[in-house]
């Protein structure tokens, strides 16, 4: 398992313009309707979601810690925390993106995890195990805070897409951004 400490960060580029870019799209993805689909039939990677549609969930900003650790592009690893905010990849290469989110105000994990694609929901597989979070947050409450999602790449037209996270807090009453938003570059095969 991925260490939850940071790796260093790449060194800065004297521009405002990619944080721009960044934090407007993370604003259109906040405050604008989310389609919501329960059905894979409905979307090529959209997998069924069994909780009422989260992106109805009010913002809060709750007493929560989290971080997307590292994706795995094909057959390699490659660290997110602290690192690139793009994965460039070409269509249908197996994507899974790993990490962890607690609630630390109601000492539980988070009560789920998704992201959004284009708009639309994606699930993430929760209560994945993770013993090294516990340990470094201190409480053996989190030991499973850790979440996975897969995302089928076939389906993806070419062309630049966002991915972003949020957890829904433990009492499932609000939701709250994880990370920052991650553009996927998908090329042709």
């Amino acid at each position: 398992m991925t260490p939850i400490t940071r790796l260093p960060a790449p060194p800065r580029r004297h521009t405002a313009l990619p944080w721009l870019v960044a934090a407007a799209a993370l604003a259109s993805v906040l405050f604008a309707p989310q389609r919501f689909l329960s059905s894979a039939a409905n979307h090529p990677f959209a997998p069924v979601f069994s909780h009422a549609d989260p992106s109805r969930l009010q913002l809060v900003k709750t007493f929560e810690a989290h971080s997307i650790d590292y994706a795995r592009l094909g057959s390699r690893n490659v660290p997110l925390a602290g690192g690139p905010s793009r994965l460039t990849f070409p269509r249908g290469t197996p994507l899974s993106i790993y990490g962890w989110a607690v609630d630390t105000g109601a000492h539980r994990p988070s009560s789920a995890v998704y992201a959004t694609l284009d708009g639309v929901v994606l699930p993430a597989r929760g209560n994945v195990v993770r013993d090294d979070v516990a340990a470094a947050l201190g409480d053996p409450a989190y030991a499973l805070a850790g979440f996975e999602l897969d995302i089928a790449t076939a389906g993806l037209p070419p062309g630049r897409r966002l991915l972003v996270f949020f957890g829904v807090n433990a009492a499932g009453t609000g939701r709250y951004a994880i990370g920052t938003p991650l553009a996927l570059d998908v090329t042709a095969p």
